[in-house]
């Protein structure tokens, strides 16, 4: 599902200049949004891999991987509408080791500061290191971050979430020899193992297994979802574990889920009631589906033991994501493939508190496209009952971000198939997302309009405002040409 990218492009021309500064004032369908782009960095060299949290108040942390001084390093940026960019231009550096550091996960820590988790070669072996910067974008641990654990093969699916004490636990998935499985680690606000250096191991997996993912069930712990796939046996497994790092649902885990498919793609997040809801695809009877379920603290099923059908279609359906609906419910959004490659089509659907599809039988449309056009979907929760989802697609004959806001009834604030948020020369794409409790949202992504190297740039939104044609970016006008 990589969108290939042909990055044998010209010289910029005037035309294409003017097109960058247009691109953020032309809608579609007759609708205009009139803004100016976010300049995240626009340093030399290619920027990639960039992640986005909200902070607690009214901004947003970045981090990505950055080429700038030759080789691959970290860099992260603080950014809100008042203060702009606190931590100056183009961010400052969280690693500028010699050896090459990727793909920065971020939480949001204690007293505004920012932890950072990458991958980095410098000790000659797979490694995971970790930065903490304060709320002025200062390093509080040793410079070029400090070795947080050391893995025997290549580092494969990691992930992390918040410790509830201003910390992080961070999981990560080992597919061989004898001791094959999830492997998990903490680190607390001041740096320390609470739950000692040596990885704690959670569950077997298998080769080949899906991507597994880490929820903070509010009560102290974290809950973990993974595959465990054998030749005879393909299962959805989850575990918990304690404050103290002890395993809550026995030893391997519980099994969630018999599943048919080969490699497993699972979202999870918490309940707000010690439990956690998750979804999956699944494929049987020949259809395709999507599915969630919800387990109690106790791992108990709270759902249909079989899980909810959210979705279902006989073309394949993948890549579902799952986000809170503020009301103890949860909205999904899954995509669609038809056999014949023909088609393309992203869908969303709203499951109450319950366990029951609130929106239409298999989910509203958010955009239908001909090929494989639309890729890189994510969502965040609007705040009010409904949602906000960005991608990016190639309907144009390149990679543009689309955005598209459904409220708690399904129904779409703007154009059908979506608004085009970013439409400049050459390729947008990875669009990220973060909401503010001031109810602004910032969108950052990957953007070749230089025609020479991949900066990260952005807009932001006013949600308070954007309903129907709305106001977007700092102009904050919508206008009819």
């Amino acid at each position: 599902m990589r969108q290939k990218i042909n990055r044998k492009t010209q010289k910029p021309s005037w035309k294409s200049l003017l097109g960058i500064l247009t691109a953020f004032l032309i809608g579609v369908n007759g609708l205009a949004w009139e803004m100016e782009p976010i300049i995240f960095c626009q340093a030399t060299g290619n920027q990639a891999f960039v992640r986005m949290v909200q902070d607690d108040k009214d901004g947003v942390y970045l981090a990505w991987q950055d080429k700038r001084n030759g080789n691959m390093d970290i860099y992260a940026q603080y950014y809100s509408h008042g203060d702009k960019e606190r931590w100056g231009k183009d961010g400052v550096p969280v690693c500028i080791d010699p050896q090459r550091q990727q793909y920065p996960l971020i939480i949001p820590g204690d007293q505004g500061s920012l932890l950072i988790l990458w991958q980095d070669s410098r000790s000659g072996d797979n490694a995971l290191y970790m930065q903490k910067l304060s709320v002025d974008g200062k390093p509080l641990w040793p410079i070029n971050g400090k070795l947080t654990a050391k893995v025997r093969v290549p580092i494969t699916y990691p992930a992390i979430t918040e410790d509830g004490q201003g910390g992080i636990v961070f999981i990560w998935q080992d597919g061989q020899g004898s001791q094959s499985g999830i492997y998990a680690m903490r680190v607390a606000a001041d740096g320390t193992h609470p739950w000692g250096k040596t990885p704690l191991w959670i569950g077997p997996t298998g080769p080949e297994s899906g991507k597994p993912c880490i929820i903070n069930d509010t009560q102290g712990g974290v809950i973990i979802i993974w595959q465990y796939r054998t030749e005879e046996l393909n299962q959805i497994r989850a575990q918990k574990l304690t404050s103290q790092g002890k395993l809550g649902w026995g030893g391997g885990g519980l099994i969630i889920k018999d599943i048919f498919n080969e490699i497993a793609e699972i979202q999870a997040l918490s309940d707000g009631q010690g439990g956690v809801i998750l979804t999956w695809e699944d494929a049987t009877n020949f259809y395709y589906g999507v599915y969630a379920q919800r387990l109690s603290s106790e791992g108990k099923y709270l759902w249909n033991p079989k899980g909810v059908l959210v979705g279902s279609d006989p073309e394949l359906l993948y890549a579902p994501q799952v986000i809170s609906d503020s009301r103890g419910g949860i909205i999904m959004i899954w995509q669609m493939e038809d056999l014949q490659k023909i088609n393309n089509r992203l869908y969303a659907q709203r499951v109450d508190s319950k366990g029951n599809t609130i929106w239409q039988k298999n989910g509203v449309t958010v955009c239908q496209l001909s090929k494989l056009d639309i890729l890189n979907p994510l969502m965040k929760p609007d705040g009010q009952g409904g949602v906000l989802i960005i991608w990016n697609d190639s309907r144009m004959g390149i990679n543009d971000i689309y955005i598209q806001r459904l409220d708690s009834k399904g129904k779409p604030a703007w154009e059908s198939n979506g608004r085009v948020l970013c439409n400049a020369p050459s390729h947008q794409m990875y669009p990220q997302i973060a909401i503010t409790s001031r109810q602004e949202a910032y969108m950052a992504w990957w953007d070749l309009r230089s025609q020479k190297d991949m900066n990260i740039i952005g807009a932001w939104i006013n949600l308070s405002n954007s309903a129907g044609s709305g106001n977007l970016g700092d102009k904050s006008a919508a206008t009819q040409p």
